[in-house]
């Protein structure tokens, strides 16, 4: 029986924004797409993540999100990943690093 593998599970593709996006479009995005996060990238570089979790830390420190970018309020550096990893490897990443999400990247 084969290994179960990143690239066995991984979703694409994948939605992404610029750092430079202001964080109301990135929830809009969010919402109209019906997904939990957005990879941050510069060119085709994963630098960040933007999550429902940012979003609510926005609201917690009173920040308008029509005024802030995403640059300013993403989770840096993003966790990645190789395709081939094992599905356990990946999973003791995200544990270890205590975050719900793992950019798949290719070398």
């Amino acid at each position: 029986m084969a290994q179960l593998q990143l690239a066995d599970i991984f979703t694409f593709p994948v939605v992404t924004v610029t750092p430079d996006r202001p964080v109301h479009d990135a929830l809009s995005l969010m919402r109209e797409r019906m997904i939990s996060s957005l990879v941050v990238v510069d060119g085709d570089r994963p630098v960040g993540i933007f999550t429902e979790r940012d979003a609510v830390l926005l609201t917690y420190r009173h920040l308008n999100a029509e005024n802030i970018l995403v640059g300013e309020v993403m989770s840096k550096p993003p966790l990645t990943a190789l395709p081939g990893v094992d599905y356990h490897q990946g999973y003791g990443l995200i544990t270890a690093q205590q975050v719900r999400h793992l950019i798949i990247v290719n070398q």
